[in-house]
């Protein structure tokens, strides 16, 4: 996430262009069944992908794909993070 965020906000440099990156909560994993829904997130990796999405120099986050699908935990994942960055 930092590595890819960094190159886009430096891709864009100069001009108005804001970066957004996305993370995916809970999607269910593509190397299990299909009537299965174990995902790979935990309240940490969320929050770890956030902070970096914003020490790479994102403006914002998109957080997707289906808040129904997302467990309360992980998402508050991203909570603690906007958090310890002062944002919420």
């Amino acid at each position: 996430m930092y590595r890819e965020t960094k190159r886009s906000v430096e891709g864009v440099a100069g001009s108005k262009t804001e970066i957004w990156p996305g993370i995916d909560v809970d999607i269910p994993s593509g190397d299990i069944p299909p009537d299965a829904h174990y995902m790979k997130c935990t309240p940490q990796s969320t929050k770890d992908v956030t902070l970096a999405a914003f020490r790479g120099g994102g403006t914002g986050l998109v957080i997707s794909r289906k808040y129904s699908e997302m467990t309360l935990a992980n998402l508050a994942g991203v909570g603690d993070a906007l958090r310890e960055l002062k944002m919420a």
